[in-house]
């Protein structure tokens, strides 16, 4: 039985200030192989990246700075059953209040 690879929690905006409500950015998969998150800026920086669908984003950049509030892309690859790849796009907010 094929099962069908998705994205099943894909959020729109997140909030990282530390309030204990929507603090970090991370997607939910199914049936996906070699899952890669990668969130780029809105300039196409590499913000965050990882090969763990159970790490999260804290909105810092890789230097560990506070990443600006704006528009980011997350970005998730991998492979489906078949081993065809796959890949889809979501745009979310970073919110700082």
């Amino acid at each position: 039985v094929d099962l069908e690879t998705k994205v099943t929690h894909f959020p729109n905006a997140f909030t990282p200030n530390n309030d204990g409500q929507n603090d970090t950015y991370f997607v939910k998969v199914e049936n996906i192989q070699d899952f890669r998150l990668i969130i780029f800026d809105d300039h196409n920086n590499l913000m965050f990246e990882t090969n763990d669908p159970n790490e999260h984003w804290n909105g810092r950049n890789k230097a560990g700075e506070e990443a600006p509030e704006g528009m980011y892309a997350a970005v998730v690859t991998g492979k489906q059953q078949d081993k065809k790849g796959f890949r889809d796009i979501q745009m979310f907010q970073l919110i700082r209040r």
